[in-house]
């Protein structure tokens, strides 16, 4: 199917844009919680919504500045998967290859996978 452009869709559309906001928000009040419980050094979003990221990361980054711990906040890095809204699936799909060959060797993984390796590593 068409990828969404998320800004074009809401554009003058202040519900839309209200409900970016929202989700940057709870997005940001919830990572928020997540760093200071586990002090992560990355995080990687990514789903279908993730071409909406201009829309709603900055209210989600205000949000972290405001509720993390200011030194876990200072080590971690949010960035958007390079996989896009195709990540969990490709994840999924890796996951299941190697259960069914009983390797974590990536030279053995089909060709689209292997660039998961890194994406899977930074969100676990």
């Amino acid at each position: 199917g068409r990828r969404r452009d998320y800004g074009e869709d809401s554009e003058g559309d202040p519900e839309a844009r209200r409900a970016f906001a929202d989700m940057g928000w709870a997005l940001g009040v919830t990572l928020a919680n997540l760093i200071n419980l586990l002090n992560p050094t990355r995080i990687v979003l990514g789903g279908g919504v993730s071409g909406a990221w201009p829309l709603f990361m900055g209210r989600m980054m205000q949000e972290i500045d405001r509720r993390a711990i200011r030194a876990a906040a200072r080590g971690v890095r949010i960035r958007r998967a390079k996989l896009g809204p195709s990540a969990g699936l490709i994840g999924a799909a890796r996951a299941a290859w190697q259960a069914a060959t009983g390797t974590e060797n990536t030279s053995a993984v089909p060709r689209p996978w292997r660039s998961v390796r890194s994406t899977m590593r930074a969100a676990g």
